[in-house]
């Protein structure tokens, strides 16, 4: 008579054994899961949430939401698996460990060659930027051995990479790449840069003095060809005079925020379109300030603010040094002294004689259709033959409550 084996018992491991095993499969299940949550993920979720007029603040909550439920479930789930594994036999615990430290290994090998295995997935493409009696400038996401070679043929003399060793899994990219800059006679830049946590102000001076004192063709790169390549890209730009500046190729911009996808007011007010690329916008947030001014494509900013209120001060003193550190070209108009339209002169003449491109900010609009309340914004429609069209939201305000207009901290996102 056959003797059916009977079910596995379970394995009581010790308290430390237990731990070890849990933290090794949280580590590995949460790089490869995380990955597939960065590239594809995220991705997804900041254009159709831009798609859908969503506000910065709202989109940094649901990302933070987002990545709240990366950690709790993959805490979930490495604890689940690592009960269910003893209660199996050692040889099946084993390879089930064994095949997390393949996916594990897979990941990390992929972070560190992004362009071969993430760049697609995180719907990467190329851009090109030329400026006329300088150098060159190509855009993508990080080159490989094949990569390096062709950029080679097309007359790249020098990578920059954006890529940071406090990234852990860009620190075995950038020695291989470096080597790999070596062995074709390239030379290699490191500028790394850490939007949402540093201020990054050595990292664009080094890109600054290349746009101005630069010779030949330099590639430009981080690890998905994405963020941070787009800030380095404005900030090139930005080092010339635009009509000295030729965008060769630029499928990637699409990417930055612009307020022509904005259908929900700012937190102190609705964006007015003037003409084509010309904008009037409230004092923005620090989350709004970051995506759209920073990292988006304002043009030439107009700021008029009155620095003689305390609150519209601070905001000054923390938005102006951003604006020089990341290239924003900004021009400062004193803000009326008088209330009304007449008073408003001086504002208007600055903003009827630059060119579009460009976002005049004022202390705050409206959050109903029609004119702004704001004087100098009301001016502004009027001269325009314009008003507030966008559909409003519902705002909930505190009677009496002065809003926050700080904006300090707004390099702090990759």
């Amino acid at each position: 008579m056959r003797t059916v084996p009977a079910r596995a018992h379970y394995q009581r491991p010790s308290v430390s054994r237990f731990f070890a095993t849990f933290g090794y499969a949280w580590f590995t299940i949460g790089l490869l899961t995380g990955t597939l949550v960065l590239v594809i993920a995220v991705r997804g979720i900041l254009d159709l949430l831009q798609t859908l007029g969503w506000s910065q603040e709202a989109q940094n909550r649901l990302l933070i939401a987002v990545i709240l439920l990366f950690v709790a479930g993959s805490f979930l789930l490495a604890r689940r698996l690592v009960r269910a594994l003893y209660h199996q036999t050692t040889r099946t615990r084993r390879l089930v460990l064994l095949a997390l430290a393949v996916g594990a290994i897979f990941t990390g090998y992929a972070w560190s060659n992004p362009t071969r295995f993430l760049a697609r997935l995180a719907g990467t493409t190329p851009s090109a930027l030329s400026m006329r009696g300088g150098p060159n400038f190509l855009f993508g996401s990080y080159p490989d051995d094949d990569d390096l070679r062709e950029l080679k043929k097309k007359g790249v003399t020098a990578i920059v990479s954006l890529q940071s060793p406090a990234v852990v899994v860009e620190i075995s990219g950038i020695a291989e790449e470096r080597k790999a800059a070596a062995r074709e006679g390239l030379r290699f830049i490191e500028a790394p840069m850490l939007p949402w946590v540093s201020d990054n102000a050595e990292s664009i001076e080094k890109i600054k003095q290349l746009a101005l004192h630069g010779t030949g063709t330099y590639y430009v790169h981080c690890g998905l060809g994405r963020d941070r390549v787009n800030i380095a890209k404005r900030v090139i730009e930005s080092m010339m005079p635009r009509s000295t500046t030729r965008l060769a190729s630029t499928p990637d911009l699409k990417s930055a925020l612009t307020f022509d996808r904005r259908s929900e007011p700012f937190q102190f007010g609705l964006p007015m379109k003037v003409a084509t690329g010309a904008w009037v916008v409230p004092a923005l947030n620090r989350d709004e300030f970051y995506g759209f001014i920073l990292q988006g494509q304002p043009g030439h900013v107009i700021v008029a603010l009155d620095s003689r209120n305390a609150v519209q001060k601070a905001w000054l003193a923390s938005a102006v040094p951003d604006m020089k550190l990341y290239a924003v070209p900004y021009t400062l108009v004193p803000y009326p002294s008088a209330a009304g339209d007449t008073s408003t002169a001086d504002v208007l003449r600055v903003v009827t004689a630059q060119k579009p491109p460009f976002t005049v900010i004022v202390p705050s609009t409206t959050f109903d259709l029609g004119d702004p309340r704001n004087p100098v914004a009301r001016a502004i429609a009027k001269r325009y033959g314009v008003s507030v069209t966008a559909l409003p939201r519902t705002v909930e305000t505190t009677p009496g409550e002065t809003p926050d207009l700080k904006v300090s901290g707004a390099g702090t996102r990759n």
